[in-house]
């Protein structure tokens, strides 16, 4: 708005934004620093034109700013390698990375190249691996995250041993298959079940009582390309 009322330039508002800085950021600031983020993009997005370099660099002024004033930040682990994020350096506290166990390793060093005080990975090797499609992958096991890889090697870890979606009885099946059957359900989800008289009466119809009924359909894969 300052930039179109006044025919001020965005380097001109930052400046101006940033010499007025308080010590303590408030939320209005945050959000004019928002605002002009998205400004920018949406300009240069909706657009066939490309951006000078003098809006680059305020682009990515605005963006290191917006990151060295936020609490929490949120981002995909590829794009952790940019390099917008090296202000953060040493400045991180905890680094959370999920689903880690379908991360390659390598992917991994990326947000590690900040250098935070702790890291916590979270994920599940026994459900997807991170995904490779050559046989050298899996020969040199590529395919074999830096999560499962420190499990292999006998690092500490805590396994959340309760889950609450499933019926109780189908639990059973992964928990002896997979998990050692450690895996429990939680007791509100076993009451629950209990109210869906049905489900014995589709067990003893169809499948002899049977928990756990896998059917093997043949076909084929349709691909669409």
């Amino acid at each position: 708005i300052k930039a179109k009322n006044n025919e001020l330039t965005y380097k001109n508002v930052l400046l101006d934004n940033l010499a007025s800085k308080q010590e303590i950021h408030d939320l209005e600031y945050e959000n004019e620093l928002i605002y002009l983020i998205f400004s920018i993009f949406k300009k240069y997005l909706m657009t066939e034109n490309t951006p000078g370099q003098d809006e680059r660099e305020i682009f990515k002024d605005l963006l290191k700013e917006l990151l060295e004033i936020s609490n929490i930040v949120f981002t995909t682990i590829n794009s952790s390698g940019n390099f917008i994020f090296d202000s953060l350096k040493h400045n991180i506290s905890h680094l959370i990375i999920d689903e880690s166990s379908q991360c390659y390793e390598i992917q991994c060093l990326l947000p590690l190249r900040l250098l935070p005080d702790k890291v916590i990975l979270i994920g599940d090797p026994s459900q997807l691996p991170a995904t490779t499609f050559s046989d050298f992958s899996l020969r040199t096991k590529f395919n074999i995250g830096l999560f499962e890889r420190m499990i292999d090697n006998g690092y500490p870890y805590i396994m959340l041993d309760t889950q609450y979606r499933m019926n109780n009885e189908i639990c059973s099946f992964p928990s002896s298959q997979f998990y050692e059957a450690k895996l429990k359900t939680h007791y509100l989800t076993i009451e629950k079940d209990k109210h869906y008289k049905w489900i014995d009466e589709v067990k003893s119809h169809y499948f002899n009582s049977k928990s756990s009924v896998f059917v093997n359909v043949n076909g084929i894969t349709k691909n669409d390309n």
